[in-house]
């Protein structure tokens, strides 16, 4: 972990903000092309495999392989797109502002503000720290409500009851939902997203089941 500097961290979300705005401003009927812009700001802007492991913790993370991590990591960073995704709303003259920056240990923690006429002021609070490749996103907390924590809550009843594996196959099974509601409500999906989330569902239902009978068979 590198030093961070006040200035560097709201450069950096300046820049954030900036995109942001832009994707707002792609006409709402091409879902595509906001979902894929988006995608890339998170893995250009966000930590998603760090961010992939502080949900899990560190008792599990030591717990399980690389790949089964890399899978569940897959498997997270498209459900955060398809959330994030699915609540984008139109551009309406939002402005993105940095109200200021404090440095707690080795994060930065950048405070800023999306303002629109005749709409809520909106707060945002992002955690930042430098990496090897620079600045990265590693939390944000809309109105005080945190990605981590809100993830770590919603997964830790799955972890608890049905491990790693039950976690990957859910998320999969949610990412099949949401390509289901897309198509249905008259958006284009790739023929290679359908057939990598079913493909797999299916690899991790099927070694869910295989698990089972094993357990059942001793």
């Amino acid at each position: 972990v590198f030093a961070i500097s006040e200035e560097d961290a709201a450069s950096f979300v300046v820049d954030i903000g900036t995109q942001a705005i832009k994707i707002l401003k792609i006409p709402v009927d091409d879902k595509e092309k906001r979902k894929v812009e988006l995608q890339t700001l998170l893995e250009e802007k966000f930590a998603m495999p760090f961010i992939a492991k502080l949900i899990l913790g560190k008792r599990i993370f030591n717990s399980i392989s690389k790949e089964k991590f890399e899978s569940y990591s897959q498997a997270f960073k498209l459900h955060i797109v398809n959330i994030y995704s699915s609540q984008l709303g139109t551009y309406n003259g939002q402005k993105f502002t940095v109200k200021s920056t404090e440095i707690k240990k080795k994060d930065a923690y950048v405070n800023s503000t999306i303002a629109a006429p005749d709409f809520p002021t909106i707060n945002i609070l992002w955690r930042v720290r430098d990496f090897k490749g620079g600045l990265k996103v590693i939390d944000i907390a809309l109105e005080g409500v945190s990605l981590l924590r809100t993830k770590r809550n919603d997964f830790t009843a799955i972890l608890e009851s049905q491990g790693i594996d039950g976690l990957i196959i859910t998320l999969w099974f949610v990412f099949l939902i949401y390509i289901n509601y897309h198509v249905k409500s008259g958006g284009l999906i790739k023929k290679s997203d359908w057939v990598m989330g079913f493909s797999k569902y299916l690899v991790w239902f099927s070694h869910i089941r295989f698990v089972d009978q094993v357990r059942l068979s001793n």
